[in-house]
């Protein structure tokens, strides 16, 4: 085929095998390598918290699937012919930070998803406090970073600190699954 996605819906025990080594706990969807797999459970009512139309849910899962990891490939791999736009001084400057904030993209779907994850349960500190804690890791590494690696520097700091804090947020939605509680 020549197609560079195959999107499968199919139920949970499916979902998990063809997800795997990703553990998707038989009740979300993934993207594993050109396979796209879509949990039908959530398919068929969307997620507990959802506040949309089913049909916004679905439209909102099968793009964020096969969007933004492959953006962030194209867009790092080709950082230098995207840059030599502007001239060959800004891609031999710029091409190391495009390619790692286009990095930073990966952990900030995390970031961002939490953050609307506490917007729909109406948890101010949760969706504010994403927001600081990122730019609170992220300003002081940029001034320290950059100082020492210049512009790539700036993408570090960019990339661990959206990292940082999503495997906080990853953490804490383990940890609160761990204890039976809903994420």
């Amino acid at each position: 085929s020549s197609a560079a996605y195959t999107v499968l819906l199919v139920e949970a025990d499916e979902a998990q095998r063809l997800c795997a080594p990703y553990d998707v706990y038989r009740k979300y969807s993934c993207q594993n390598g050109p396979n796209v797999v879509l949990n039908a459970d959530r398919w068929r009512t969307a997620t507990p918290k959802w506040t949309g139309s089913l049909a916004a849910y679905r439209q909102m899962l099968t793009k964020s699937l096969t969007l933004v990891v492959p953006a962030v490939f194209v867009l790092s791999a080709g950082s230098w012919l995207v840059l030599m736009v502007f001239g060959r001084h800004y891609a031999e400057t710029g091409s190391a930070l495009l390619a790692l904030s286009a990095f930073s993209a990966i952990p900030a779907c995390v970031n961002l998803a939490e953050i609307a994850a506490a917007r729909v349960r109406q948890h101010r500190i949760g969706q504010y406090g994403v927001t600081l804690a990122s730019a609170l890791i992220v300003v002081p590494a940029v001034l320290v970073l950059m100082h020492r690696w210049g512009l790539p520097g700036v993408g570090v700091a960019l990339v661990g600190g959206q990292g940082i804090v999503a495997a906080v947020v990853l953490l804490r939605r383990f940890a609160r699954r761990s204890a039976g509680h809903s994420a």
